[in-house]
């Protein structure tokens, strides 16, 4: 009988190793860089817009005084508010109220770049604007109107400066303005023109 080699036992596959990792250094912690500070923003004077009538020429910011001034002067008054909407304006001191031909009261609240005035002017532009106003009945409101009168007593630039909220009495107000012309300025005044604020109530008020 021939002899049999004896079975060699199966071998076991070969494990691959892994090669050791290199020791890690500890993480330095993140630093934010330092943000830009803006600097403080610098104060800003208010810049004065322009007049929104393209007409206008006012640029006075000093009241013109005339050489020989008046011993009357004549100051703007301020209107003294309500609990709402359009306060009662008063007129100028000293001035007699002048009422509308069909109804209401024209009011001469103020006079823009002049301290001192005579009074006798400021009656004749009051009596004069208020005769050339025409009313429809029964309408209420105020309508304050701004305009100019140039040194030959003609009236230029005139606009709404506080609206009645009713077109027509907006509009019959400013018509009353441009059908006005004026005696000429007081010799003494020394200005170009003359700006005013002129109130007109209409109904009751």
């Amino acid at each position: 009988m021939e002899e049999t080699a004896p079975e060699r036992p199966a071998q076991e596959p070969l494990k691959k190793t892994e090669p050791p990792k290199p020791p890690q250094s500890p993480q330095k912690p993140l630093v934010e860089p330092p943000k830009d500070v803006a600097p403080p923003a610098k104060p800003t004077t208010p810049k004065v817009g322009p007049n929104p009538n393209p007409e206008s020429k006012g640029t006075a910011t000093v009241a013109a005084k005339g050489a020989n001034p008046s011993k009357v002067a004549v100051p703007g008054a301020a209107g003294s508010g309500g609990v709402g909407g359009v306060g009662q304006g008063s007129g100028i001191p000293g001035l007699k109220p002048t009422k509308g031909g069909m109804g209401g009261t024209g009011i001469l609240q103020e006079f823009i770049g002049a301290s001192d005035f005579p009074l006798w002017y400021a009656q004749q532009i009051q009596d004069s604007v208020t005769k050339n106003w025409i009313q429809m009945r029964g309408g209420e409101g105020r309508v304050l109107v701004y305009f100019r009168i140039k040194r030959d007593g003609k009236i230029e630039a005139p606009r709404v400066d506080i609206s009645s909220g009713k077109a027509d009495m907006d509009d019959m107000a400013l018509q009353a303005v441009k059908r006005t012309t004026l005696p000429r300025l007081p010799e003494e005044y020394e200005g170009e023109t003359l700006g005013v604020r002129f109130w007109f109530n209409y109904g009751g008020q």
